[in-house]
């Protein structure tokens, strides 16, 4: 198998990489109800034009959920003698989700600031979620520095008090937000979107 998530993130084709392999190509994304999906609010280049939703579903337990019974579907398909695993699996991974969401809800409305700015749109359906609002993004071009009409933007919303804090991520440039979070007074800190960096041991275990 060879599993992209879909909705214009993957730089590459897929289809063509996947024929050229001989395997089945899984787009995770595939089985998410349209109606559930938001907009892409960046400004792409070329290299990061995702299309007409948001792709970075992964990150609310509502659209994890909905990635993993996708791949454990495709999974079952060409592995039928196993597919009773692949569904307490994925049974239990849904479990450890909706604990997660059960545990993290009630602490996040407890907040009484909601509203951040983030290095890239890649929290709306996090934000959705939990009740949080992204008001804003340092990099509208993933790896790309804001335009000095950009900043101007953010930095004039942030006076306004727009937003309570600012968020960086891991593997991105950090000099324009931590630059942007001193000028506004703002809290500074990191979310991962997981999107970079090396998979922790026990993400490699059946």
């Amino acid at each position: 198998l060879l599993l992209v998530n879909g909705l214009g993130l993957e730089p590459f084709d897929a289809k063509k990489l996947a024929e050229a392999a001989s395997v089945k190509l899984v787009n995770c994304s595939s089985e998410i109800p349209e109606s559930w999906l938001l907009g892409d609010e960046d400004e792409h280049d070329e290299d990061h034009d995702h299309g007409a939703h948001n792709p970075h579903v992964w990150l609310s337990i509502e659209g994890a959920m909905h990635q993993a019974a996708t791949i454990a579907k495709a999974l079952s398909e060409i592995d039928q003698a196993h597919a009773p695993g692949y569904a307490l699996r994925l049974a239990k991974l849904e479990a450890d989700f909706n604990a997660l969401r059960e545990e993290f809800q009630p602490k996040v409305k407890a907040l009484k600031r909601r509203k951040f700015v983030s290095n890239h749109d890649a929290f709306p359906y996090f934000a959705r979620e939990f009740g949080l609002e992204q008001v804003g993004v340092i990099q509208r071009t993933p790896g790309s520095n804001p335009t000095v009409e950009e900043r101007r933007e953010i930095e004039s919303m942030l006076k306004e008090g727009g937003a309570d804090a600012i968020f960086m991520e891991p593997g991105f440039d950090d000099a324009a937000s931590r630059a942007i979070a001193e000028s506004s007074g703002l809290p500074l800190a990191t979310l991962d979107p997981f999107g970079v960096g090396e998979p922790a041991p026990g993400a490699l275990q059946a």
